[in-house]
């Protein structure tokens, strides 16, 4: 999970409808995940990140009909739910526009605590300055709001999608920085 380190203002927060689902369907999407937009050809809608990528934003907060709602993550289905918000986003919810999330943009000078997936330290030089890139979305709820330890490269090396500044004092498993805009 990434979690902004100072106020959100309300006019930095933005809002995307949720890309359908797709094969299985069963992607998780939670708050404080990253998003990127949809694959080709529904790019006007957004999805999970994936570990590679350009980030377009962090969700803050999922919306049911318009109405922020109070699940903190939402699975996807694979099946038609002709516009009811009785489960997760389906194959219609560009369509039907029931499922969307508010989200920081990536452009927002924003610092973030974010979780790692394994103590710093457990690969050489991942508890300080470098970039790391996200697990990526999945079946699994906050993977694409999780930092994947073992992908630390220093500054010199390939960017990351996550720019790290080292370690949260007291923590080994949560960093802080910020989203690699220069990729």
């Amino acid at each position: 999970m990434l979690k902004p380190n100072k106020k959100v203002l309300e006019q930095d927060v933005k809002n995307a409808v949720l890309a359908n689902a797709v094969g299985t369907g069963a992607y998780v999407i939670s708050v404080g995940d990253c998003i990127q937009p949809g694959a080709t050809g529904h790019n006007s809608y957004v999805t999970g990140a994936a570990s590679s990528g350009l980030v377009l934003g962090v969700i803050t907060a999922i919306r049911q009909s318009g109405k922020i709602c109070e699940k903190t993550s939402i699975t996807g289905v694979a099946a038609a739910l002709t516009g009811t918000p009785s489960t997760g986003p389906g194959t219609d919810n560009e369509t039907y526009k029931v499922w969307s999330v508010d989200y920081i943009p990536a452009y927002i000078d924003m610092e973030y605590v974010a979780d790692i997936d394994a103590a710093a330290g457990t690969t050489t030089n991942s508890g300080g300055n470098g970039f790391l890139s996200l697990l990526g979305v999945s079946t699994t709820a906050g993977h694409a709001g999780t930092l994947d330890e073992s992908s630390i490269a220093l500054f010199g090396g390939s960017a990351g999608q996550f720019a790290t500044y080292g370690v949260v004092p007291g923590t080994t498993t949560k960093v802080v920085g910020r989203i690699n805009q220069a990729l």
